[in-house]
């Protein structure tokens, strides 16, 4: 029986692969029998200090990590406080200005002091005539 020259060239190749791969495998079993006992033995010390060094590195990143992560939470809760007094805030100025609406009149306007009437003497009067001249004074200031 003929195979196509394409067949038998991809077998061939197959063939050539596997044989080179067989060359390279066997020398390197040989190679995994001797050699960990002739490197491992006198880098096992330093293997060992040099993966203590690395966990005491990545402890020292994963705590600078959980730092920055309670750090970034405060703020985001200091920003999230901001956020809901500034509603508060926001809600209130809404009020104020639909009152303003419905009414037309500010409320400072509404709740301003008249002037102190002209104090005339009278020691039952005095007291009536400085808290109204207080409040005026509060209210316009010199």
């Amino acid at each position: 029986m003929l195979l196509p020259l394409a067949a038998v060239s991809s077998l061939f190749s197959l063939r050539l692969l596997s044989q080179a791969l067989r060359s390279l495998w066997t020398p390197m079993k040989k190679k995994k029998k001797i050699s960990p006992r002739l490197t491992l033995a006198p880098m096992k010390g330093s293997l060992l200090e040099g993966a203590k060094n690395n966990t005491y590195i990545a402890q020292e990143r994963i705590e600078k990590l959980e730092e920055q992560v309670k750090a970034l939470l405060n703020r985001t809760d200091k920003i999230n406080q901001d956020a809901e007094r500034s509603r508060m805030l926001y809600r209130e100025h809404i009020k104020h200005i639909s009152s303003l609406a419905v009414t037309g009149k500010d409320s400072g306007e509404i709740l301003k002091p008249r002037q102190p009437d002209l104090y005339n003497g009278d020691p039952k009067k005095l007291q009536e005539f400085l808290t109204s001249l207080q409040s005026y004074y509060l209210y316009y200031p010199i």
